[in-house]
C-alpha cells in the first residue's frame, strides 16, 4: 500500500498475516472463514521503536503471494522474521535472511 516510488523497507523486518473480521456465526473464526479480510503486514525493527510499515490485503496466504508481497516491498539485504508459515519457507533461496520465532524460547535461522 505504499505509493509508487518509495523506497523498500531494510533491515531487520517482521512479516505476519491476519485475518479481520469479526467471529461469524457458528464460531468460526481465523484464516477459514469465508468474510474476512486477508492481509500481510510488515514492519521494520528498529531496535525499540518501529519504522516503516507496509501492509497488502491478499486473496490467500500462500508462498507465492507471500513471496511476490516480500520482493516488491524488501530489500534483498533484509532479514525477514516470520512465524514459520509454510507460506514463508522459500525465502532463503530469494536470497533473503529469514529467521523464523515461535514468540517462543526458540528460534531458527534458515
Amino acid at each position: 500500500m505504499a505509493g509508487p516510488g518509495r523506497e523498500q523497507l531494510s533491515g531487520i523486518i517482521e512479516v505476519d498475516e491476519t485475518s479481520i473480521g469479526g467471529t461469524e456465526s457458528g464460531g468460526k473464526r481465523g484464516r477459514g472463514t469465508g468474510n474476512k479480510a486477508h492481509v500481510v503486514i510488515a514492519v521494520e525493527l528498529d531496535g525499540k521503536r518501529l519504522g516503516q510499515v507496509r501492509m497488502r490485503v491478499i486473496k490467500e496466504a500462500a508462498g507465492e503471494t507471500l513471496r511476490a508481497f516480500i520482493r516488491e516491498n524488501m530489500s534483498k539485504d533484509s532479514k525477514i522474521i516470520t512465524d514459520g508459515g509454510t507460506g514463508h519457507s522459500k525465502l532463503n533461496t530469494e536470497g533473503y535472511g529469514h529467521e523464523i520465532d515461535t514468540h517462543g524460547d526458540t528460534k531458527q535461522t534458515e
